[in-house]
């Protein structure tokens, strides 16, 4: 699951929210991928829970992009501070993701939320 925490309120997070609706778009017909986005101010309880998992802190940067695996307690992060709100290079890390050259990184806690999907769909390799 491709997960952005983004403000679109704010001049970043709207520019950002629009190059990833692009990107969210080009890939309307891709069934590895779904797109979820996340505006972090309503849920400010979930802040710490954001920064002890995934290790991102949503209250210093107006977005933040990048994969989400809850079966297997995995994520990675597109680097937004280096490579920018850029189409042609978010489209580029997907791909890179999806081929496996994305190493993901384990949640930084053992405990993890129940699956509610089975097992199959797990193993579709789905994103």
């Amino acid at each position: 699951m491709l997960v952005a925490f983004v403000r679109p309120q704010t001049p970043d997070g709207a520019a950002f929210f629009s190059v990833l609706k692009s990107l969210a778009r080009s890939y309307t017909n891709d069934n590895r991928t779904h797109f979820i986005w996340v505006d972090p101010d309503p849920l400010p309880n979930l802040h710490d829970t954001w920064r002890n998992l995934y290790n991102i802190d949503i209250t210093q940067s107006n977005a933040f992009f990048g994969v989400v695996d809850g079966h297997k307690g995995e994520h990675a992060w597109y680097d937004l501070e280096t490579e920018g709100a850029d189409l042609k290079k978010m489209r580029s890390w997907v791909e890179r993701l999806l081929s496996g050259q994305i190493e993901l990184k384990t949640v930084r806690t053992s405990t993890r939320v129940p699956s509610t999907q089975s097992a199959s769909s797990h193993e579709s390799g789905e994103l």
